[in-house]
Parts: structure tokens; C-alpha cells; sequence
């Protein structure tokens, strides 16, 4: 049995919305290699260091959450010169945003406050299932 695996991906909120919308997650400026770490059934927590991507807005929260439903990796053609890669995402609607400030000293994934934001450099990085819960148990008790 496979065990089920939490994962952090980094977008800018606008962009983890059209995800939202549309049902995909999309990481790491659309490259593939990346998506082929996660597995069916795994979740994706989206944390948006900003509300639009290149605006330094300081949104520093964690966005949404969803579990992958398949294990297909798919292009997508947005532009003629970009074609992101693709998995379908089922997102929890029943949450809020919740700033990463409030629960940051609670994150095992964590270890340099000062510098938390290093972290997210890798665009996408496993966590443990304690802090997924810690983070989902923010996203819907706001």
C-alpha cells in the first residue's frame, strides 16, 4: 500500500486560484520532473509568498489544499511558447487562506524562523503529515 504524501508547492495566489478553478496543480514555472515526484492521492498544500506574482505584497500565506486524483502528467498549452505541465488536483473548497506568520513556530519543516523563506526557493518540497495537519487545521478554523 502506498503510503499517502504531502507536498508544498509555491505559487503567487492568482495563479494557485486558476489551479483552483480549474482543477491542476502546476509547479516550478511548469516543468514535469517535478510533478512525477507526487503520486495519486497524495496532497498539495499551496503556499503564495505574494497575492500576484512579481507584486511584493507580502501575502505570505498558505492558500489551498487538494489531493491529486490520478497519476497523469499533462501539457497544456496557455501560450504559443508556454506549455506547462499538468496533474489534476481536487481542491478543498472549505478553507481560508491563513498567514504562515500565525502558525510559523508550529512547523516542524521549519527551522529557521528568521530565514523561513528559504525554503520555499525548491517550489515544490515534501513535508510531514503533522504539518499538513497543522496547516489544514489553520486553513478551516479561521
Amino acid at each position: 500500500v502506498m503510503t499517502r504524501r504531502y507536498w508544498i508547492g509555491v505559487a503567487s495566489c492568482n495563479h494557485v486560484q486558476l489551479g483552483v478553478k480549474g482543477g491542476f496543480c502546476q509547479v516550478c514555472h511548469g516543468k514535469a520532473q517535478p510533478l512525477k515526484r507526487m503520486s495519486k492521492n497524495d496532497v498539495i498544500i499551496y503556499y503564495s509568498p505574494t497575492k500576484e506574482l512579481g507584486v511584493k505584497d507580502r501575502f505570505q500565506s498558505f492558500s489551498a489544499i487538494g489531493r491529486l486524483i490520478d497519476d497523469d502528467i499533462y501539457q497544456f498549452s496557455m501560450t504559443e511558447t508556454f506549455s506547462p505541465y499538468r496533474r489534476n488536483v481536487e481542491f478543498y473548497t472549505s478553507i481560508t487562506p491563513v498567514n504562515i506568520h500565525s502558525i510559523l513556530y508550529h512547523l516542524d519543516f521549519i527551522t529557521d524562523v528568521q530565514h523561513y523563506g528559504q525554503k520555499f526557493r525548491y517550489g515544490l518540497f515534501e513535508i510531514t503529515k503533522k504539518d499538513a495537519m497543522t496547516i489544514w487545521k489553520a486553513m478551516i478554523h479561521q
